[in-house]
């Protein structure tokens, strides 16, 4: 199992924070596309991301900084006989109208497992302003965690525990200053209560500083931790002691 980064340059954005990511998850029999944004689907259909027969979570498109209008993700879909399914909140479903053969709705459910070929998803619903999902995906005996804005909770860290990778979205404030946000100390009670292989870290847009933040971070957690690289791939399949495995993702 493999996790491709996708950065996205944030034009409109005039903060610290100058990316949003997507990701990839992908195995030798399947693939899903795990958040978008508007600005970065004519980047994604460019690198032929964004076919019909590709799957896509949106693990939290109703919050404010990164609003999806699935009516301009179906600009970028050519036409097909099988439509892109995309897995979102149920919250946004009420946007997800039939304006389009081109593109599948399907909600969020949290008390179910959904199977893709030799990808098996689970999903842990976060504290947050609006519904937001935490993702695990397994494969074999490999497995990715995916936490977006979220509150702090000890049930993420339970659900969580042992995976290979967890890639964790970080902020730096004041502990409860947000409810749906970590900082760089519950980030790392995250980590050392579910105790992953490799932590992955998201800068929020409240990070000037990322490097600090890591540092902040390391002091506090147990393992390996490192900012996440941009455009990199990731191979669960090879993590080592000391780094992580990764290669450039060139788009």
């Amino acid at each position: 199992m493999k996790l491709k980064v996708i950065s996205h340059s944030n034009k409109d954005n005039d903060s610290m924070q100058t990316n949003n990511f997507s990701f990839i998850v992908e195995t030798s029999r399947t693939s899903v596309l795990v958040d978008a944004f508007n600005d970065s689907f004519s980047v994604l259909a460019e690198n032929n991301l964004l076919t019909s027969n590709q799957r896509i979570i949106l693990t939290h498109n109703n919050h404010s900084e990164n609003g999806i209008d699935l009516s301009k993700l179906d600009k970028h879909i050519d036409s097909a006989s099988t439509p892109m399914v995309c897995y979102l909140p149920e919250i946004d479903l009420k946007d997800a109208y039939d304006f389009s053969d081109n593109i599948e709705c399907i909600e969020i459910n949290p008390s179910k497992t959904l199977k893709l070929e030799d990808l098996t998803i689970t999903f842990h619903k976060n504290l947050s302003l609006n519904p937001s999902y935490a993702v695990r995906f397994c494969s074999g005996d490999l497995s990715l965690v995916y936490t977006p804005d979220t509150a702090y909770h000890d049930s993420l860290a339970g659900w969580a525990y042992e995976a290979d990778i967890l890639l964790a979205n970080c902020g730096h404030f004041r502990r409860g200053e947000y409810h749906d946000k970590m900082n760089e100390l519950e980030v790392a009670d995250l980590i050392n209560g579910s105790q992953p292989t490799l932590s992955l870290l998201l800068p929020d847009n409240s990070v000037s500083e990322p490097v600090a933040m890591l540092e902040t971070v390391k002091k506090n957690a147990w393992g390996m931790i490192e900012l996440v690289e941009p455009d990199a791939i990731y191979d669960l399949n090879n993590l080592d002691e000391t780094t992580s495995n990764f290669t450039t993702l060139s788009l």
